[in-house]
């Protein structure tokens, strides 16, 4: 009978060995480091219907807006989060060796307490633009590059997507209007006391 008995605990132990090994891998694997930067996309295909063609792939490049700004990269690098947040973009992805920040995909309602389709062109409807009453998936990261110790390139690439909120459908891609790149830009500066 102790035999048995001694049996059964060691069975439970090697049983909690492994359970415990199997957690700890799991949580190292979650918190492994990401090995490359945060990055988006350089091109998009979808389907488009084509009369008297049929079905196409359309291919879509992502435009990066660069912009060179009077600053030492660190003193910009130290604002760029801020500027985020003033605005109304949660910040999810920071590389400080990359010296990248942004956030890969929220629901975009306002930025800056202003409407969407300021800074996005997603179509329209019978509704109006469709930035304004779709539900905006909004991805956008900006990167600082050092051109010489007293400039620095800020770099923006924005993806975006918008689909029904009321019913389901397929999201359609949105482009950007080229306006929200210089806005983080001139943010930047404010907060530099760089001025126009």
């Amino acid at each position: 009978m102790k035999q048995r008995v001694r049996n059964i605990s060691s069975t439970r132990h090697l049983l909690s060995v492994a359970a415990l090994a199997v957690l700890v891998g799991a949580v190292g694997c979650a918190s492994t480091p990401r090995d490359e930067a945060p990055r988006i996309a350089e091109t998009t295909m979808e389907t488009a219907s084509v009369q008297g063609v049929g079905q196409e792939i359309v291919r879509r490049d992502r435009i990066t807006e660069k912009q060179t700004i009077p600053a030492e990269t660190d003193l910009v690098w130290g604002v760029l989060g801020g500027v985020y947040e003033q605005i109304g973009i949660p910040v999810t992805e920071v590389d400080s060796e990359s010296m990248t920040v942004g956030n890969l995909g929220y629901e975009a309602r306002r930025i800056d307490g202003t409407r969407m389709n300021t800074y996005l062109d997603c179509g329209t409807n019978f509704g109006g633009p469709l930035a304004n009453v779709y539900e905006v998936t909004l991805s956008i990261l900006t990167q600082l590059t050092k051109v010489d110790d007293e400039q620095t390139e800020v770099s923006t690439t924005i993806a975006a997507t918008a689909k029904p909120r009321t019913n389901a459908g397929y999201p359609v891609d949105c482009t950007s209007r080229q306006k929200l790149e210089p806005l983080i830009v001139e943010k930047v500066k404010e907060a530099l006391n760089l001025g126009s």
